[in-house]
């Protein structure tokens, strides 16, 4: 008989679990020395550079930011200026 429950299982350790951890302080802006009282370290870069990792969702979200800023620069760029706009500078040209 097969295992149907095999393709389920999967690899948590507690490596993982701590690891995972880290990175939701981090995600929710748990300063580092708090984080580090909380995880047990006694070195802050410990803290910093093992256990502050970045989730994969994390970095689509800052991509996604730095994408939809870029693309609303350049439409800024070449849509023409509202009519209400070029009117009022006619109005009132710039001082020099």
């Amino acid at each position: 008989s097969r295992d149907i429950t095999a393709k389920w299982r999967c690899e948590i350790t507690a490596h993982y679990l701590r690891h995972d951890y880290a990175t939701r302080l981090y995600e929710a802006g748990i300063d580092i020395p708090t984080a580090m009282r909380l995880l047990g370290h006694a070195d802050y870069n410990t803290t910093v550079k093992v256990y502050t990792h970045i989730s994969k969702e994390k970095l689509r979200q800052a991509g996604q930011s730095v994408e939809s800023a870029r693309v609303k620069k350049i439409v800024a760029r070449k849509l023409p200026k509202s009519r209400s706009t070029r009117t009022a500078r006619k109005a009132n040209p710039p001082k020099t």
